[in-house]
């Protein structure tokens, strides 16, 4: 990807997920555009990582193609989705 192309950021707040497009000639596209992820495998990886090393996701992470924003985006929020379900389970299943 080259420079001129909007930035797609994807900001995760605990269970929360938004997204918002960065212009390239919004002031923060210049520091955003240093730590963009450009394929989907890498955007899985650092879930991935971060959830065996018990990290939070927290944080604002660039993409340059939006499909790959909304696949990041939508796989936290089946892992929350997940880890929900498991609690539901817990409680329901909880004997005293």
């Amino acid at each position: 990807m080259a420079e001129g192309e909007p930035i797609y950021v994807v900001e995760i707040t605990g269970i929360e997920v938004s997204m918002e497009t960065l212009a390239p000639e919004d002031p923060a596209w210049a520091a955003a555009e240093q730590e963009v992820i450009y394929r989907e495998r890498d955007a899985i990886e650092l879930q991935r990582s971060r959830r065996e090393a018990g990290e939070s996701l927290d944080g604002r992470y660039g993409f340059f193609v939006l499909q790959t924003a909304k696949a990041f985006a939508l796989l936290h929020l089946k892992s929350v989705e997940q880890r929900v379900e498991d609690n539901l389970d817990r409680i329901q299943t909880f004997q005293g």
